[in-house]
């Protein structure tokens, strides 16, 4: 059995309600269909452990294309979370995105702030760790077969509340989507528990309101897209450790 994941790039979801879907096949194929156009990003695991690395797809309307996933050998990730005095961090949560912000998996951190990651797809991967408000990010290229060893240190988070509206000042439900300077994209750990879960619909923001709590301080760029109309925006917010920004973006 594989299960194959279909993940929306930048600000399209795969439908108006979610960002990743997903099919559970015995078959060595896989088809989704009535899906929005835009840049996606598929992969697959199967029951042994294999994964695929995420291959990205633009995809037009009224547009059929077929996609080959190759398996690969596996990689891992594991290292120690400390604060700021270099103390070990207990009971975190600690996540691994691989390249355009797919859900790796995610594990909790040891009563010494140690934590691995494993049967992690070969390529970009960005780790965040998050306890609280501390928060951090550290972003590595994983090569076939390696097991990384890091040390994260943990910092004081900030965090913002976007509101999308129209240009009458009306709210709008809107998918929201958050990146960090390097145009990393930011997951909230409560959707990136495991592969398990986030093959699962990931919950998207259907309010005109969405918060992003515990960010390491730094400018990000905002991104909207309303469930409705389909009408997008694009801002930018700098988050300072310790204080929470409101933004809002007006979406026409």
């Amino acid at each position: 059995p594989v299960v194959v994941l279909l993940h929306a790039v930048e600000n399209l979801p795969v439908d108006w309600e979610r960002r990743s879907s997903s099919i559970r096949t015995t078959d060595t194929q896989a088809t989704f269909t009535q899906v929005m156009p835009g840049r996606f990003a598929l992969t697959a695991r199967d029951d042994t452990g294999r994964v695929a690395s995420p291959h990205e797809v633009v995809l037009g309307a009224d547009q059929e294309q077929t996609v080959t996933l190759e398996f690969t050998a596996t990689a891992s990730v594991s290292g120690t979370l400390v604060d700021p005095e270099g103390r070990p961090v207990p009971e975190a949560t600690v996540a691994a995105l691989a390249e355009h912000a797919v859900p790796a998996g995610s594990t909790r951190t040891d009563a010494q702030g140690r934590f691995t990651l494993g049967d992690l797809a070969p390529g970009k991967t960005t780790i965040l760790a998050s306890k609280g408000q501390q928060c951090c990010t550290h972003a590595c290229r994983l090569e076939e077969g390696s097991a990384a060893d890091v040390e994260l240190v943990m910092v004081e988070g900030g965090s913002v509340l976007v509101q999308v509206v129209d240009s009458a000042g009306r709210a709008q439900g809107a998918n929201v989507r958050l990146l960090d300077a390097a145009q990393r994209e930011y997951v909230p750990l409560s959707t990136s528990d495991s592969y398990s879960s986030s093959a699962k619909n990931l919950a998207e923001v259907q309010l005109s309101r969405s918060s992003f709590d515990a960010l390491p301080p730094g400018r990000y760029t905002i991104r909207a897209r309303t469930l409705v109309a389909g009408n997008v925006a694009e801002g930018s917010v700098l988050i300072e450790a310790g204080e929470r920004k409101i933004k809002t973006l007006i979406a026409d």
